[in-house]
């Protein structure tokens, strides 16, 4: 080497930018990849939404793609059994394709595993409606003993 020429040892680089850089263009590939949709038009919307700040309501989701608002919630329901980690910010009131492993996991905590506790509280409640009403009907028999026959 000459006398003018240095050798770097290290060096260090943020990954932030370039990690934002490539999740969105995951989220891009794989939305380029969906037919022309209602279904892609929300995943389009919204991964241009990444971040709390950022976050867009349902009323205008909806207004935007004119459907109903249970049809938004149905795309929204699809988008995230796909993979897309949609979440939806309740301080602010919408929702944003989410890129940090945090706020989905947060997510999941807050929303999803509170509905899972709620629908088995429900189930149990309705199994013990059955073990309660077999007492007064005992020759009434169950779905469940149907199928085991």
């Amino acid at each position: 080497m000459g006398a003018g020429t240095r050798i770097i040892t290290s060096m260090k680089f943020s990954t932030a930018p370039r990690k934002e850089l490539i999740m969105k263009d995951i989220y891009s590939n794989k939305i380029e990849q969906i037919p022309e949709s209602k279904y892609r038009d929300l995943l389009i919307i919204l991964s241009n939404r990444r971040s709390s700040d950022s976050a867009i309501s349902r009323r205008e989701l909806a207004y935007r793609m004119n459907m109903s608002d249970r049809e938004v919630r149905e795309l929204i329901t699809r988008a995230r059994k796909s993979r897309f980690p949609i979440i939806i910010n309740h301080n602010e009131g919408g929702y944003y394709l989410s890129n940090d492993i945090n706020e989905i996991q947060e997510f999941r905590s807050r929303e999803l595993h509170s509905r899972i506790n709620d629908l088995k509280a429900t189930d149990d409640g309705m199994v013990e409606a059955i073990e309660f009403l077999k007492e007064f009907s005992p020759d009434q028999i169950t779905i469940d003993e149907v199928v085991r026959r």
